[in-house]
């Protein structure tokens, strides 16, 4: 049984699940297509050319699945709401709405279902958690652009999921907006126009950057307060997705005065509290799954995971919109079989395009060979490309520039090549079996999607991947995971004593990760990078 399941809106990307394995994920910002990030589908053709790149057609699908998305603002074919809320009546989050044939793709009319973007969230991350394959109950939270933080508790063997309540009354897309009034994007004129549009921001990767950012700042007791009250002093927002960001802007305004670092230290750590403290409040002592755009928030993610009150708690590489087509194919998939586990891989993205490359010197090598050449040359970093990319937004060893951490320049060196602010903080990979010596608490992370602080007398020793406030976010590699990766890191730290080196994504600016060598090649040039390794041989740029 192939099922497709289709994401047209913002992060458009279409993803197979064959007989409850994830055959691929393919994101549009990924393919080669001239896009910037975060794209929204520009025709349905797109999907063909996908489908015959995996040597498909659409007449080889069994069931085609729509995400859901504001009614408002569906794109190509009618399809379920954002959430259960969503549409004036009040329905069960695992409600399947079956539409009549459509020209789903650019060549293909067929019937399909949806199910809400909500839900494709909720059981499309919890299909991919490690409680999934046992069927455990288990505490399932979401919080996305459009929709304030939730909790529901899922009981699969009675194919329950039960809505607790809201955690903060705020939609996810409140830290797009502090970017306008807030620190290094922000935008006087337009937060001091009348009326402010509710897409007017139109960044949505501001939140991420302004969590790098607001480490110059220190959450301060006077506005802890302040923005409690401001909190507080907010009309209920109601639960279904709303086009009115009056609240959000409300809530900024009350907080101006101060200075912008402070602030959005201190928003960032009374929400967290909040956050935290009402999800112990809310939620039974079950295995937490954290999906929607904030379950990238990796230090929310780890004051969860630090407080006690769950057993377990995960996130994935796909936690935003990026895992939208795979949780719509899933919740298909559920719906058929009356199973909840999806056989998974992160490297199901696009495969890579090889080729020839003209002013490069090419030879076969090893992760041995990669591991000495960083050792000997700390100052130039590399280029991996290894077979599928990675699903989600974080770079895990397939689309990666690595490089020494050792040397403390290396982290403006990267920012530079990536033509990223100097404040943006570098990631570290580190082997799994050494995490615990260098980071606290040394978790298992394989996704990035927690932060660890350094140990102390680590600090000085991987200067390149400490933020300001001494985090890193930690992708931990073990041989069973990422072999290649693993025995790179393993000769480098049977070279040095070190385990650790520095890892961002290969991508131009404003774009995904490169699909071809021939991309990366032509990109390298322009940056200066020397070398990249496609599979097992190395490129050498020509002097």
């Amino acid at each position: 049984m192939k099922i497709l399941g289709i994401k047209y809106t913002h992060d458009a990307s279409v993803a197979l699940v064959e007989d409850g394995r994830l055959r691929f994920s393919i994101e549009l910002e990924k393919t080669g297509v001239p896009c910037a990030r975060h794209p929204k589908m520009p025709h349905r053709s797109w999907i063909d050319d996908v489908l015959a790149r995996e040597k498909l057609s659409a007449a080889d699908i069994d069931a085609f699945v729509v995400d859901g998305w504001n009614l408002k603002r569906q794109r190509f074919v009618a399809a379920a709401g954002y959430n259960e809320f969503d549409g004036g009546v009040t329905v069960d989050p695992l409600t399947r709405t079956e539409f009549p044939a459509a020209q789903l793709t650019g060549k293909h009319v067929a019937p399909y279902t949806s199910y809400t973007h909500a839900t494709t969230h909720l059981l499309g991350i919890y299909a991919l958690s490690p409680f999934a394959p046992a069927a455990e109950d288990a505490v399932l939270i979401t919080w996305d652009g459009g929709h304030s933080a939730r909790a529901y508790m899922l009981q699969p063997r009675q194919s329950h999921l039960v809505f607790l309540g809201v955690l903060v009354d705020l939609c996810a897309s409140v830290y797009t907006h502090m970017g306008l009034y807030f620190g290094p994007y922000k935008r006087p004129a337009v937060i001091e126009a009348p009326e402010i549009p509710f897409r007017a921001f139109g960044q949505v990767e501001w939140p991420g950057k302004l969590m790098a950012w607001l480490a110059h700042g220190q959450p301060r007791p006077e506005l802890r307060s302040k923005v409690a009250a401001a909190l507080d002093a907010l009309p209920p927002a109601g639960l279904a997705v709303s086009d009115d960001a009056d609240r959000e802007h409300t809530f900024l305004r009350a907080l101006r005065g101060f200075d912008d670092a402070d602030v959005l230290a201190t928003v960032h750590a009374v929400l967290g509290d909040r956050f935290v403290q009402r999800a112990m409040e809310l939620c039974p002592r079950l295995p937490v799954v954290l999906s929607g755009g904030a379950a990238l928030n990796i230090k929310w993610n780890s004051a969860l995971r630090r407080c006690g009150h769950f057993p377990a708690v995960w996130a994935p590489p796909v936690a935003n919109d990026s895992g939208s087509a795979i949780g719509a194919a899933f919740c298909e998939y559920r719906h058929r079989t009356g199973r909840w586990h999806l056989d998974w891989n992160v490297y199901s993205g696009p495969a890579l395009r090889t080729g020839a490359l003209t002013g490069w010197t090419a030879r076969p090598t090893s992760a041995e060979d990669i591991g000495g050449r960083l050792v000997r040359q700390p100052e130039e970093p590399v280029i991996l490309l290894r077979g599928r990319a990675e699903i989600g937004p974080r770079a895990l060893g397939h689309r990666s520039i690595i490089a020494s951490a050792v040397r403390p320049e290396n982290k403006d060196l990267l920012n530079r090549i990536k033509r990223r602010e100097a404040f943006r903080p570098v990631a570290p990979i580190c082997l799994e079996s050494e995490a615990a010596k260098v980071f606290d608490p040394g978790w298992h992370d394989p996704f990035m999607v927690f932060e660890q602080t350094v140990r102390r007398e680590w600090k000085s020793r991987i200067p390149a991947v400490v933020h300001l406030d001494g985090t890193a976010r930690v992708q931990t590699v073990s041989v069973a995971q990422e072999p290649f990766l693993a025995t790179l890191l393993g000769a480098y730290h049977a070279a040095t004593g070190v385990p650790v080196l520095c890892n961002t994504s290969a991508n131009r600016s404003g774009a995904g990760f490169f699909e071809s060598i021939a991309d990366t090649a032509a990109w390298a040039a322009e940056v200066g990078i020397n070398a990249i390794v496609a599979e097992n041989m190395l490129y050498e740029r020509n002097a």
